[in-house]
């Protein structure tokens, strides 16, 4: 058996066994550092905390979507630098009903897309940056329903429809009233 001496205290460590080598403290020292460690660093990151405890993610479904939508689009490419995650929450605290279907969109956090969730729409579809003025948020279902179209050629798409199936009930043209 290998042993070696704590770095904080005067016990001996078993170095032996998978991993062993890398230790340094003693279980005791080493929870001790550990906690020292996170303190400094929450000292110099108050806000992550918060962010970081699970009943605050589910007290702040907004903001979760903004953050995880915001960091999405800029990994596919686009420039997100115009559109911070406070603009993107407060629009999503704002819509509540998806302006094409004109089903309800319920913004609860969950890991996945669900069909009445919120959608970042581009009114657009141009490539390349996004501005304010650019975005708007429906739900899943007619995000994925529009794919690259614009917002002109998806209504076009829906006229012909007549009715839009949500959530397994039949909503009239509510979609195309303003």
């Amino acid at each position: 058996m290998k042993v070696k001496k704590c770095l904080d205290c005067p016990a001996r460590i078993d170095v032996g066994g998978s991993g062993g080598w890398r230790k340094k403290r003693c279980t005791e020292c080493q929870k001790k550092h550990a906690k020292e460690l996170h303190g400094e660093w929450r000292e110099g990151h108050p806000g992550r905390k918060k962010e970081l405890d699970k009943n605050w993610v589910l007290k702040n479904p907004e903001k979760m979507w903004a953050i995880h939508t915001r960091a999405g689009h800029a990994h596919e490419g686009f420039d997100m630098e115009n559109i911070p995650i406070d603009y993107l929450e407060n629009l999503a605290k704002k819509t509540r009903a998806c302006r094409y279907c004109g089903g309800p969109i319920d913004c609860v956090y969950y890991q996945g897309h669900r069909m009445n969730g919120p959608a970042l729409d581009r009114t657009d579809n141009k490539e390349g940056v996004l501005l304010p003025e650019d975005v708007q948020i429906i739900c899943y279902r007619c995000s994925c329903r529009k794919g690259e179209r614009t917002d002109k050629e998806f209504r076009e798409h829906l006229e012909g429809k007549g009715k839009i199936r949500f959530m397994g009930v039949f909503h009239e043209q509510n979609y195309l009233q303003e």
